[in-house]
């Protein structure tokens, strides 16, 4: 995931820039995870989608 990478990087910045990078990151992991929930919505469950 891209906020992993940001941390990774924030941690090779000056300070300045690393706790603006680490904030960044938290916020972006915070937001996908609202977009992409972890779990099927409960109508959802057994289905399967073939491509």
């Amino acid at each position: 995931m891209i906020s992993s990478f940001l941390v990774y990087w924030a941690d090779l910045q000056d300070l300045g820039e690393k706790q603006a990078l680490e904030d960044g990151a938290e916020l972006h992991k915070t937001t996908t995870l609202q977009l992409h929930p972890q779990q099927a919505p409960e109508n959802d469950v057994g289905i399967v989608l073939l491509q």
